[in-house]
């Protein structure tokens, strides 16, 4: 069985890891299914030999032009691409429906799609946001089967006053808990590298620096974080990239706290660096769900994480919700309140968190099921 994918951007951020961390398992769990990629102007890096150089096949990955540089390049290519190559369904991972040409093109080549919602609201700017609202409807003319990874993201990406809703598979999305299994002499090794003192307290976030992740309310947390803890040292911990990275930096150099806020840049080595960490932050005003929340819990990190996240998230009792309206003084006493909640054996989070249901192998297993059942599928209205 031949699945295209599409979803990755040039940025490494939750979907990404999602899709790349589900293509190996389900490959894994069943080697006839294989996986190519659909790419928007070229590969990402981290598609490169680090994930190729797993695959016990030739992994394709296919580049169309950008639709906004090129559209008359961009759906000539993917015309050529459905029409020349044998797929036996299109897995269509999005957080926004703006665009619907590949779902459109696969639909007219016979390829089945899988529709996979992975956020909660638009975000992009007004002109996407229209997009996807007159595209919510129309798309299920095209789509053979729907899939969410919260009851919010399907509600946000299916029309909810119609029949359809309630063909939605919700599979919240898993992790491979092993991956970010707490190691004491990785934590060493980190810290010494990113030049932490082994007396500092290290609060961290992981996501791309964008509008939704909410960076400048997170560095005025920290900057209340800094302020109550005093002489005892603190550091934070920013791991992404994107385009919102300067003007994050600009400000934190604007509050005086350049000695004290780290900026790693991408990495693929996320797991790694939850080690560093002893307490995670994410105020993000919207998600989908939340992977890099569920991550550092794995890591067992105690977290603060924004109400507007799905309830699921919170899988451990080291976890707090606290509101994105509310006083980065909260957030902040809540955060240095929670270190004394850390757990005594770190090691341990990560079964934990598998036992609760986040475990990969279950989810992929649901997420086959429905690549392989798509195959025999009309779209949704049919």
């Amino acid at each position: 069985m031949r699945v295209l994918v599409f979803g990755l951007s040039s940025l490494m951020g939750g979907v990404e890891s999602f899709i790349l961390s589900y293509a190996r398992e389900i490959h894994r769990q069943d080697k006839s299914i294989i996986f190519d990629f659909l790419v928007i102007d070229k590969v990402p890096p981290f598609l490169g030999s680090s994930f190729i150089n797993e695959m016990d096949y030739e992994v394709n990955c296919f580049v169309v032009p950008s639709r906004l540089k090129n559209p008359f390049g961009y759906r000539s290519a993917l015309k050529e691409l459905f029409e020349h190559n044998a797929f036996d369904c299109f897995w269509f991972n999005v957080c926004t429906l703006s665009d619907i040409t590949p779902v459109i093109e696969a639909n007219r080549c016979s390829v089945p799609t899988v529709l996979h919602a992975h956020n909660s609201q638009n975000m992009g700017n007004a002109i996407n946001g229209v997009l996807h609202f007159l595209h919510k409807r129309r798309v299920l003319r095209y789509a053979s089967s729907l899939v969410a990874c919260s009851e919010e993201a399907g509600s946000f990406m299916f029309p909810a006053k119609s029949g359809f809703v309630n063909d939605v598979a919700i599979i919240p999305n898993a992790i491979d808990t092993n991956n970010y299994l707490f190691d004491s002499n990785t934590r060493i090794q980190i810290r010494k590298k990113l030049g932490i003192e082994n007396d500092e307290t290290v609060f961290g976030h992981v996501g791309r620096f964008h509008p939704q992740k909410n960076h400048r309310f997170l560095i005025d947390v920290f900057a209340e974080i800094h302020k109550e803890m005093g002489d005892q040292k603190s550091k934070l911990l920013l791991v992404g990239n994107g385009k919102g990275l300067k003007s994050v930096q600009d400000y934190v150099r604007d509050l005086g706290l350049s000695e004290s806020v780290l900026f790693t840049g991408q990495s693929l080595e996320t797991n790694r660096l939850y080690c560093a960490m002893d307490c995670f932050l994410f105020p993000s005003l919207f998600e989908g769900f939340g992977l890099a929340a569920l991550e550092a819990q794995a890591s067992g990190l105690p977290c603060v994480i924004t109400e507007n996240s799905p309830q699921m998230v919170s899988a451990m009792p080291y976890c707090r919700r606290l509101s994105v309206s509310d006083d980065p003084k909260v957030w902040a006493h809540t955060a240095i309140g929670l270190l004394e909640f850390t757990p005594k054996n770190r090691e341990l989070c990560a079964q934990e968190v598998a036992d609760c249901g986040f475990g990969i192998g279950q989810s992929a297993t649901l997420i086959r099921n429905v690549l392989i059942s798509c195959m025999s599928k009309d779209s949704v209205c049919d």
